[in-house]
């Protein structure tokens, strides 16, 4: 690897890293949201950027596909909820919420539907997966943005 390519990843993996303290030190002092939130936008990114430089142990082509597609479904799964987290806002309440089971039920059955069918098709479908809930996140940004949310 160039020098200058390996300084690059060094500094993502840096970055990764103080992301994840801070998101530690969140959880220490009782904030559980932005705990989760920083964790999962420091872990996830990680995870695929290891998968890309073939850092993990994983030597079948098939096995790597699984996990690259486990990896793509819970990694949209949790960044999407932390981003409907940002949509509703933080201080409304979590209980009786729709979405959030919708988020969960859809991933599992996307999961399921993943190891029915050979893993190349799996990564195609929980990449789809993944696009489809951006979609919607963009679709729900936008309705709360014509309502004049400052959040959105």
């Amino acid at each position: 690897m160039h020098p200058v390519a390996a300084a690059f990843w060094g500094g993502f993996f840096t970055v990764a890293a103080v992301m994840l303290a801070a998101a530690m030190v969140a959880a220490a002092r009782g904030f559980s949201r932005v705990a989760a939130a920083g964790a999962t936008y420091s872990v996830v990114p990680v995870l695929f950027v290891c998968a890309f430089l073939k850092l993990l142990p994983i030597d079948e082509p098939d096995a790597q596909s699984r996990f690259l597609t486990h990896l793509t479904v819970l990694g949209s799964m949790g960044l999407t909820s932390q981003l409907l987290l940002v949509l509703r806002g933080y201080r409304k309440p979590l209980s009786n919420q729709p979405l959030q089971l919708a988020l969960l039920v859809s991933a599992v059955a996307m999961l399921v539907l993943c190891w029915l069918v050979p893993p190349r098709w799996g990564m195609w479908l929980a990449n789809g997966y993944g696009l489809a809930l951006g979609f919607g996140l963009i679709v729900l940004a936008l309705r709360k943005a014509v309502r004049g949310t400052r959040v959105a």
